[in-house]
């Protein structure tokens, strides 16, 4: 049941003018999950956790399913609480690099359809330059969560700042092991 809600907020979320952070929980600190930066490390830094080894040939369905017990869905003021009660970092990377590898993973190199709330202005096979255009043009409100700026997190004093460059090593600390996960495709 609770995979099910998991996955519905997470369709919910794609919708645009809605605006929840995802926030997954270790034991003493959790992560802001912002696409595109070290997501995917982290997702399996907990799995580390549970016993499941990054060789481990398991499907993403499966991943997903282990995880989302430790994922919490909050709005901005939500989040502002939640960071006050237990230390919360978010990983840097810069809008321009998001954005790129965005249209790398999921356009170029994508297997379905995943930005179809903007059809047909993002459509498959869409050219990096046209995807970036309107990326860049839409107001905030609108974009996607792999679009969006997150200028308000500048808004939470108590957040802490990861530079990507600097994941592995903390995700290390963590776990006791190296996780990489990041693969990232021409």
């Amino acid at each position: 049941m609770r995979y099910l809600i998991f996955t519905l907020v997470r369709i919910i979320e794609k919708i645009p003018l809605v605006r929840l952070y995802q926030v997954i929980e270790f034991d003493k600190v959790s992560f802001l999950m912002i696409p595109k930066s070290g997501t995917r490390s982290i997702r399996d830094a907990r799995l580390m956790l549970d016993g499941v080894l990054s060789g481990d040939s398991i499907t993403v369905f499966k991943k997903n399913l282990i995880v989302s017990q430790y994922y919490r869905f909050l709005t901005l003021k939500q989040l502002d609480v939640y960071i006050k009660k237990k230390e919360v970092y978010y990983v840097y990377r810069s809008w321009d690099e998001r954005v790129k590898s965005c249209w790398r993973q999921k356009i170029k190199h994508g297997s379905g359809y995943y930005f179809w709330m903007y059809y047909p202005f993002i459509r498959p096979k869409i050219s990096e330059e046209d995807f970036s255009n309107f990326v860049q043009k839409l107001p905030e409100p609108l974009r996607e969560k792999h679009f969006s700026s997150y200028a308000d997190l500048t808004l939470l004093s108590d957040l802490k700042r990861i530079d990507l460059s600097n994941l592995d090593s903390i995700l290390f600390d963590l776990v006791g092991k190296e996780v990489r996960s990041n693969v990232t495709n021409s």
